[in-house]
């Protein structure tokens, strides 16, 4: 069913009628009792405001529905900074084909080409040959020193929150801990953060260089501050004081998660 303007402008009149009364009704109310004026003087002030409110209203209504508001025709706006003339010519340099011509002694237009010069189709660039990529490195197995002396008590795996309950992936190891026992870096390398640790205590990562990261967590305090260069087998924190406290340890291999137990030697 199409709705026609009157009709759309007579609702718009009535519903803004009702709120222009509801306030009037409202501030005439507060007014009252602030002023505490005579009755006439207060039946020729509420006349006076509503024949006010009914005349804007009525303006507002008018331009905002009655007459809409016509919209800048297509192509009418002139850019300010000329980019899109910039974009159009950088698409048109990226996508335009180069194709190499003989020279202008050699080009010999034959009879039945209809004045269009030939191309040659060797001269028209192929695709690149795939290059190989080196495979990324990856730490020899069984080398690396452990953080700390220690048992694993849990393996990478997913497990459930205990305060949220969501499930989620833990990439790193924990080991046992005698209480603020030293926590060892297992490779020399550069600390890129030293820093509260989202599970607890303290964290400390360390870049060793060819995309190589380890992460040492649940610390009870931190030796070594960011951008601080550290040797194989220096400490880089403190396991915590409590009785069965542990500490986590994960490698991370161009950003992605290695499991810690193929690269340490044997215990």
């Amino acid at each position: 069913m199409t709705v026609k303007w009157h009709q759309r402008l007579k609702y718009a009149l009535v519903r803004r009628w009702k709120i222009a009364q509801g306030f009037a009704r409202f501030y005439w109310g507060k007014a009252q009792q602030a002023l505490a004026l005579s009755a006439r003087a207060r039946r020729w002030i509420r006349r006076g405001a509503l024949v006010l409110a009914a005349s804007g209203l009525f303006g507002w209504v008018f331009w905002t529905q009655a007459t809409p508001q016509a919209l800048p025709a297509p192509g009418s706006l002139s850019p300010a900074t000329g980019f899109a003339d910039q974009l159009r010519a950088a698409v048109a340099d990226r996508y335009r084909l180069t194709i190499a011509l003989p020279a202008a002694a050699d080009r010999q237009m034959p009879s039945g080409t209809g004045g269009r010069s030939p191309i040659d189709a060797a001269a028209v660039p192929g695709p690149p040959e795939p290059v190989a990529v080196p495979a990324r490195p990856v730490p020899t197995p069984a080398e690396l020193p452990w953080p700390v002396r220690g048992q694993v008590v849990a393996e990478p795996g997913w497990r459930r929150h205990p305060s949220f309950g969501n499930w989620r992936f833990e990439p790193w190891i924990r080991l046992t801990a005698a209480p603020g026992e030293p926590v060892r870096a297992v490779l020399p390398g550069t600390v890129t953060e030293a820093g509260r640790d989202p599970e607890g205590g303290v964290r400390i990562i360390v870049d060793h260089g060819s995309g190589l990261v380890t992460v040492y967590g649940n610390l009870g305090h931190g030796l070594v501050v960011p951008g601080q260069r550290v040797s194989g087998s220096a400490a880089v924190g403190l396991a915590a004081h409590d009785v069965g406290a542990t500490v986590y340890f994960a490698v991370y291999q161009d950003g992605e998660a290695v499991d810690p137990r193929a690269l340490l030697a044997p215990q």
